[in-house]
């Protein structure tokens, strides 16, 4: 998520499961730079302690044995130092028995067994092992660390167990302190190894926080669980918010959409009704034209119809002569035959 950052418009994201970097914020919020030990990192983003303070530009080791998430790792935890192996006393390769849940796979035979039976282990992948104490030397040497997180499903005390704190020295120190499946404390269990080098300072019902005996926190400002005025949001809220946004822009966009073609469909409507009025108008005009101009031919056909009446009036009277003319003639020649025949 390159678009992310550790704080939006001054309030922190927290990306933790159990707003575990609420708390180290609280201790770190004045140091811009930093380093950080993850035992069990699982992912880069979802669930990580780590996240806020990489954005913050801080860095460190990350300890992620599943294959497929330590990939994630290399892709986005690009100034990190991402280890493919798991943490414990013995050195070596061991089974890992992945689950479906992300984030519950363990090493822990006992913890294993009950996974199988309840059907949650998917694989079973060998891995190699190295001791805390030999991360440590590698990969940290004489560094300034400044918390180390251990959450490995069961299999605290056996990398607690895998180094010397007199040389392990992290500022803080937090482990998942409850039993992966009953949630009952377990912190009992190996919190002697630590207990001449730490103290405990705030419990968050998953973790127990420690600090160094040479680097005393404010226990007070760290006793309160995170709240209001931390003035944070979670990661899930982060994204509903993005998603939010990215509604409201493209609801604005259809908006916007919406409001070009009614603006179109009013030019259109206003180009129609121009056009609706020129026709009006040519058609008020040929209906002018064809009633001026139907008054002139009809009184053109009355005068020739009158006329025409003339021409018949008149062939009529000369019919109607020569009808007079030609009995006038018949009977003179009737007369010029009698004559005739009265001399013979």
């Amino acid at each position: 998520m390159t678009d992310d950052s550790a704080v939006q418009n001054n309030e922190m994201i927290s990306y933790a499961q159990n707003y575990e970097d609420v708390i180290l914020q609280r201790i770190f919020a004045n140091e811009s730079t930093g380093f950080y030990v993850d035992i069990g990192a699982c992912h880069p983003i979802h669930d990580s302690v780590t996240q806020h303070f990489y954005l913050r530009g801080w860095h460190g080791i990350n300890v992620e044995p599943q294959p497929e998430l330590f990939g994630v790792f290399q892709r986005l935890r690009e100034r990190d130092t991402n280890l493919n192996i798991c943490v414990g006393c013995k050195p070596g390769k061991q089974t890992l028995y992945v689950t479906a849940d992300q984030g519950t796979s363990t090493l822990d035979s006992t913890l294993a067994r009950h996974y199988q039976d309840t059907g949650r282990v998917t694989q079973e992948i060998d891995v190699e092992v190295v001791p805390l104490a030999d991360i440590w030397k590698q990969h940290v040497g004489s560094r300034r660390v400044d918390f180390l997180k251990i959450d490995v499903e069961g299999f605290e005390k056996d990398v607690l167990a895998s180094a010397d704190f007199a040389v392990v020295n992290p500022r803080i120190l937090l482990v998942e302190s409850v039993h992966p499946d009953s949630h009952e404390p377990v912190h009992q269990e190996w919190e002697s190894l630590i207990s001449a080098y730490y103290c405990l300072f705030y419990f968050d019902g998953l973790n127990r926080f420690y600090y160094r005996k040479d680097y005393p926190v404010d226990i007070p400002r760290c006793s309160t669980p995170p709240n209001v005025f931390d003035e944070f949001k979670t990661y899930r809220e982060y994204l509903v918010e993005q998603a939010c946004h990215h509604l409201e822009d493209e609801v604005e966009d259809k908006n916007t959409q919406i409001r070009n073609f009614g603006q179109l469909l009013e030019q259109k409507d206003a180009a129609l009704q121009k056009a609706a009025d020129a026709y009006n108008d040519l058609r008020s005009q040929i209906d002018w034209y064809l009633s001026e101009q139907g008054e002139g031919y009809k009184a053109q056909i009355g005068n020739f119809e009158q006329l025409l009446k003339q021409k018949d009036a008149a062939l009529q009277d000369a019919a109607d002569a020569y009808k007079e003319l030609r009995a006038r003639f018949d009977e003179q020649l009737d007369e010029i035959e009698l004559l005739t025949r009265s001399k013979d």
